[in-house]
């Protein structure tokens, strides 16, 4: 037995070990910043989408002040890197006092297509507008809503028929709404839920919806804070769905959650909450087995985090960035659980900001490499905000001989068996996920469980004491990703 436990230490230590190892190899090569504004301009509300030859499309307002006027305007810009380098900015929309954040999506083939909100007089009456490059160069912009007057945050989605869909918030009443173009034409929109802000949503492998929203409840005493999920797999928009709770949820406010979904039609949704001793982090959930998992914390308990956006990629791995105290950070759980975040950026004559909900970090699976959207204020000219682009390779496949990064889910016989009164068992994940052992006796009653847990990958020993049980035979069960593995194991007192 004592020689188990030094060969456990051994082996978790060496796993620990591996890990940090692995985190060393996969940010070998650190962020290279590209400056994509240098206009002297206060530019926000930033989003990228990446198409299918790995080019980069970007999307971001832009303001000035008008020398005629004296007012300081807002238009809609793009560029993309198509051609390599990313092009000189192209303006996309009128000018307005006010805008919404712009989103945008785009199709196989590169064409860009991209939503924002703005009024249609002065700062009032916001209504959503829309332009494509289908034809090479961005069409005049269309108003596709109208009599909503405070309609923003939108964001779409082209579908495998090219189909777009449009989701976003009507201001003040807090409803979230969605239209399609399926017709040829937008639709009228449709009223999906209430007292919600912060809208977000993806399509599945069949074009289904998932949204996610922040949604409110006040229990006559308490104002509660809640990110619910809905979908419309059966044709119509289903009933919402609560995501697990932290402890002490009523305590804090929540913002922003972000949705993807891995090759495996499994979803992965963060959110960041805010407490009421002004600590804030990160949480991160996904349905891998079936239900919304209990959150658990990315980061946790910082001062000041703006926002932090998230992607997968092919090998259902998720790369997560954020904004926190002036400086970018990312992390990702290619090695089958969140390792140590990274410095984006370090640079203590500007302050990095990322804004809103907006997506903020693709993959390219051509180059294999992450990049994160982010804009950079100078120090000594807080009128100037640029938009800046930090790109880095990441190895998402390593081997080493030896190692403990294993390849399939595994229950080992307990030792010792027969045992008086106490045994380990081992087992192995091939991947993070939600895990129960449980021990039953020979008719089938649970007796006791000894595990119900989020697990990194890897090789895990649990110890069971039977001290208060008869001799006898027992049968322990691991589950994990929908699959069950028994033994049988023999108390012998």
């Amino acid at each position: 037995m004592k020689m188990m436990k030094t060969l456990f230490k051994c082996s978790k230590a060496f796993l620990l070990i591996l890990v940090f190892i692995l985190s060393e190899i996969l940010f070998a090569q650190n962020f290279t910043i590209t400056q994509l504004t240098d206009d002297k301009t206060a530019d926000a509300w930033a989003e990228m989408e990446i198409d299918d030859n790995g080019k980069i499309h970007i999307t971001w307002v832009k303001g000035k002040i008008d020398s005629t006027t004296g007012n300081f305007i807002l238009s809609v810009y793009y560029t993309n890197n198509i051609e390599g380098d990313f092009a000189a900015p192209k303006k996309v929309s009128d000018e307005y006092l006010m805008i919404s954040e712009p989103t945008i999506a785009v199709t196989n083939n590169g064409v860009a297509h991209i939503i924002w909100g703005a009024p249609i007089s002065g700062v009032e009456n916001n209504e959503l507008f829309y332009t494509n490059n289908e034809d090479g160069t961005f069409s005049t912009p269309i108003q596709i809503t109208t009599n909503t007057k405070s309609s923003g945050s939108p964001h779409i989605a082209i579908d495998s028929n090219g189909i777009m869909h449009a989701l976003w918030l009507l201001h003040g009443v807090q409803y979230m709404k969605y239209m399609n173009n399926s017709g040829g034409t937008f639709s009228e929109p449709i009223t999906i839920l209430e007292d919600v802000r912060n809208p977000q949503f993806v399509l599945d492998n069949q074009n289904n919806i998932h949204a996610v929203a922040v949604k409110s409840t006040n229990d006559g005493n308490v104002l509660n804070f809640n990110v619910v999920y809905v979908n419309n797999i059966h044709g119509t928009f289903s009933e919402e769905v609560l995501l697990p709770q932290p402890p002490n949820f009523q305590e804090v406010d929540i913002y922003h959650p972000m949705i993807a979904i891995d090759s495996n039609q499994k979803f992965h949704v963060i959110w960041k909450y805010s407490s009421q001793d002004q600590k804030e982090g990160v949480y991160y959930s996904n349905n891998i087995n079936g239900e919304f998992s209990f959150p658990s914390a990315i980061v946790d308990n910082l001062a000041d985090i703006l926002h932090a956006s998230l992607v997968d990629d092919s090998n259902n791995n998720i790369h997560i960035a954020y904004a926190t105290e002036g400086d970018i950070f990312y992390t990702n759980n290619i090695a089958g659980s969140f390792i140590s975040s990274v410095a984006v950026t370090d640079d203590t004559t500007t302050e990095a900001i990322m804004r809103s909900n907006q997506r903020n970090i693709v993959f390219n699976e051509i180059e294999n490499t992450v990049s994160i959207l982010y804009f950079r204020q100078p120090a000594e000219d807080i009128a100037t905000i640029e938009l800046m682009l930090a790109t880095a390779s990441i190895i998402a496949e390593v081997d080493i001989e030896g190692s403990q990064i294993v390849q399939e889910f595994n229950l080992s016989q307990n030792y010792p068996n027969p045992f008086n009164p106490n045994t380990s068992i081992e087992f192995s994940l091939p991947s993070s996920g939600y895990v129960s052992l449980k021990i039953y006796s020979l008719l089938g009653e649970e007796i006791t469980s000894l595990l119900t847990e989020i697990l990194p990958s890897g090789n895990h020993n649990v110890s069971f004491d039977g001290q208060n049980l008869n001799s006898g035979i027992y049968f322990y069960q691991l589950n994990f990703d929908g699959v069950s593995l028994r033994k049988k194991m023999i108390l012998l007192k």
